[in-house]
């Protein structure tokens, strides 16, 4: 191997372990192995075992053995998305607390509470509305505010604060000019 790629390959070594190490988890493989253990147990012991026992009869073991295999792929594809992903959150949830989750619920209510206008036109409406339309309304309306917005994109202008070289900063305010 010529030297300049037994360099290279030391410097991606060292990307490698340096971007784990700087990410410094909070919860260890140990503890976290005996939380899905635990979970993962305890539902198979409940909901698992009995129906298995009542359709494999004294073979179950085998159906267990069966398993392993397709559950090793599966593995397999969870460690691959892990490496992708530099064990980086992929939906992350509460990373500031409840409290903007909550002040942030008030926004949605808010616009929620647009579906009052409903009760202006229903005298409108070709037949009396059932309950489960109005529910459905609530989660297609709701529906709307979870889609991703431009604003929750790192690059976007509207997730940036605005700076003096904002344009309609540089002159003082509103209307932006050219």
């Amino acid at each position: 191997m010529l030297p300049r790629h037994r360099a290279l390959l030391g410097e991606i070594g060292k990307v490698a372990v340096m971007s784990m190490n700087e990410q410094q988890g909070t919860l260890g493989i140990i503890p976290l192995f005996c939380i899905l253990s635990l979970g993962i147990g305890l539902m198979n012991h409940v909901m698992v075992v009995p129906p298995l026992i009542v359709t494999a009869r004294r073979d179950a073991w085998l159906s267990v053995l069966i398993v392993i295999v397709p559950f090793l792929a599966w593995s397999t594809v969870l460690y691959g998305i892990m490496r992708l992903t530099g064990q980086q959150p992929l939906l992350p949830m509460l990373e500031h607390g409840w409290t903007p989750v909550l002040n942030g619920s008030l926004f949605v209510g808010g616009g929620l509470a647009e579906l009052v206008v409903i009760l202006l036109l229903q005298q409108e409406l070709k037949k009396e509305i059932r309950l489960w339309k109005m529910w459905l309304l609530v989660f297609f309306s709701s529906f709307w505010c979870s889609a991703r917005s431009p604003a929750r994109s790192p690059n976007s202008a509207l997730s940036r604060r605005p700076s003096r070289d904002t344009p309609h900063l540089r002159n003082g305010g509103w209307p932006p000019s050219g």
